[in-house]
């Protein structure tokens, strides 16, 4: 009986450890989300935010919408005219990088064929 008490006592002893350092965990939680909440005023509910900390966040949004609004319709203007985006001035992006010959060139022997038969890849290295 005496060695039943004194594990229970050895249980209890960690269950009490155990919520100790849960309630400290949670002090700090609170005390870091009370902090969060004075730094950054936006995250507090809307119902405790006062006129002047409305009227910023109204702003704010106001402000947002724009960006969004700004933004979707420059992706819209791409999608519908994708040959724009692949354009910088009056020729395409890709033009000043060399292409890989096209299947006449290479198989038909068209008089633009590469001389050195690399197919555009690998200059001078092999």
């Amino acid at each position: 009986m005496n060695a039943t008490v004194c594990e229970l006592n050895l249980q209890l002893g960690h269950i009490l450890n155990e919520l100790e350092v849960e309630t400290k965990r949670g002090e700090t939680l609170d005390h870091l989300i009370k902090s969060s909440q004075s730094h950054y005023w936006w995250e507090s509910p809307v119902s405790k935010l006062g006129l002047h900390e409305l009227e910023q966040l109204r702003n704010a949004m106001e402000e947002l919408t724009k960006t969004v609004t700004t933004q979707a319709s420059k992706l819209m203007s791409v999608v519908t005219n994708p040959s724009s985006f692949f354009k910088s001035t009056g020729a395409g992006v890709f033009d000043q990088y060399e292409s890989k010959p096209t299947h006449d060139q290479v198989f038909l022997g068209s008089s633009t064929a590469p001389v050195n038969d690399n197919f555009g890849y690998c200059h001078g290295f092999f």
